[in-house]
């Protein structure tokens, strides 16, 4: 049966129809919401093997996300056969609800949606490739001070940074540390010689 013909028989109250309808989109939500998650770097393995349980808490919540909005999308009625597949059609709509899912339990969902797209890419360059502040204002056209902002916001990018930044972190709090211990070995040995 076409995806035509379950939207006509939905339409008429079948609700047979609407869970064969449901269980034929669920492959292609499950694999919009780890596509989702993964641009939110909310993949993370688990120490066994497969998905960690945050990450499988965090797929079933956008695949829960993504179900209702297919749900919300046939009852609504605006998919038009004659401009492109079902499946076509709702991809932006899954998407943009998870999007926002994800957004919301972050705290981001107050900035608008270009503020939001150059959060993520200056926390991609900062975080996954490593590269210095001056070059993503450079790369990205922004002023130092926003690239600043846009890597300290909230997100699952600043909350869990990949090996590489944890690396230079650590360097970092190395340095800091060893600079530490020498100013108080010079300010001891200044003590005696008083």
């Amino acid at each position: 049966m076409s995806d035509q013909e379950l939207l006509e028989r939905i339409a008429q109250g079948d609700q047979a129809a609407l869970v064969e309808l449901c269980d034929r989109y669920a492959e292609l939500i499950r694999k919009r919401a780890q596509w989702i998650a993964r641009q939110y770097n909310c993949l993370r393995p688990g120490s066994h093997g497969g998905w960690s349980d945050y990450t499988k808490e965090m797929l079933s919540e956008l695949e829960s996300v993504g179900m209702l909005t297919l749900i919300e999308c046939v009852r609504n009625g605006g998919y038009d056969s004659s401009k492109g597949a079902f499946g076509t059609y709702n991809v932006p709509f899954l998407d943009g609800a998870m999007r926002r899912h994800l957004e919301a339990s972050m705290g981001t969902l107050s900035l608008d949606r270009d503020s939001m797209g150059l959060v993520r890419k200056v926390q991609m360059l900062y975080h996954r490739d490593g590269k210095e502040m001056s070059e993503i204002a450079g790369e990205l056209g922004v002023s130092l001070s926003e690239a600043a902002k846009a890597v300290a916001y909230p997100t699952h990018f600043s909350l869990s940074m990949t090996y590489r930044s944890r690396r230079r972190t650590e360097i970092f709090l190395s340095i800091s540390c060893l600079i530490g211990c020498l100013h108080l070995r010079r300010r001891s040995s200044f003590g005696r010689l008083r």
